[in-house]
């Protein structure tokens, strides 16, 4: 894996310009949803799908978004996946980049010979391709959305950063430089791992080793959030009895680090920037 400083060749003009959301599949939507709401989030209601699905969303002004989803009867064969996810517990599926020209984005893939498929704002691939964890969307803003879907008494902003682990992660590094990619990739350090980082405009990937799976095989491990003041999430969790992380200083800023088992499967970081 490239450290800081070295250059890794990317392929052509900038195709992804950061993130889109993140599905976080729950078994209990009402129960996460609880457990959110406590964390300080405003969630959005979803809306029931005819595929059995259903979901609430954690939404932010410029677009991005948490989606916490659930499955009743799975119904078709994406509420399979989903169901079949859930039988190893909690915990994020899907990780969607933001495309903001899913056309152009085609083209590309038509280029280096990639299978796809298409819908509606969205751009997945096949069920068999390795890293089909990985989607990509064209920002889900709803008529229906209002100013204070995107009020959250914990302070998060916007969604920043993706974090995967695994001890392979050759696939996932050769799409995102083909994608245009900040051809350098700096090593990082958090709490208790380090990781490397990939930038975008407005959003990162971070690439983490094998062991920070919280579930083997499950490559998507956590993400990250932007704050302007830490202190709003310390509070929520104070008022709420539970015990507040401590503040991590890093090169990118100050950082707040909350478990798996406080956001039903996933690592969250806030992070309030330099």
């Amino acid at each position: 894996m490239p450290l800081a400083g070295q250059e890794v060749v990317r392929g052509g003009s900038v195709l992804v310009d950061g993130l889109d959301h993140i599905v976080l599949a729950v078994a209990d939507l009402e129960a996460a949803a609880d457990r959110y709401r406590q964390l300080g989030f405003t969630l959005k209601p979803g809306t029931y799908h005819e595929n059995g699905i259903r979901n609430k969303h954690a939404k932010f002004s410029d677009g991005t978004e948490i989606e916490l989803l659930s499955v009743g009867s799975a119904g078709d064969p994406l509420a399979f996946e989903y169901a079949r996810h859930l039988r190893n517990g909690d915990g994020p599926a899907f990780v969607a980049l933001f495309a903001p020209d899913l056309d152009e984005l085609a083209g590309r893939f038509d280029q280096l010979g990639r299978n796809y498929r298409r819908s509606p704002g969205l751009l997945a691939f096949r069920h068999d391709d390795p890293i089909r964890h990985i989607f990509f969307g064209s920002r889900n803003r709803s008529p229906n959305d209002l100013p204070e879907h995107f009020e959250h008494a914990n302070g998060a902003e916007m969604l920043t950063g993706v974090w995967i682990a695994g001890d392979e992660l050759s696939g996932e590094r050769a799409l995102l430089i083909d994608l245009g990619a900040n051809p350098v990739m700096e090593e990082m350090r958090l709490p208790q791992f380090t990781a490397a980082r990939i930038r975008f405009p407005r959003g990162e990937v971070l690439l983490l080793p094998g062991d920070l799976q919280q579930v083997e095989g499950r490559r998507i491990v956590g993400a990250t959030v932007s704050t302007r003041n830490l202190l709003r999430l310390q509070q929520v969790m104070a008022s709420g009895s539970m015990e507040v992380p401590e503040i991590i200083r890093t090169e990118q800023g100050a950082s707040m680090f909350l478990p798996p088992d406080l956001t039903h499967g996933l690592w969250l970081e806030f992070r309030e920037e330099r």
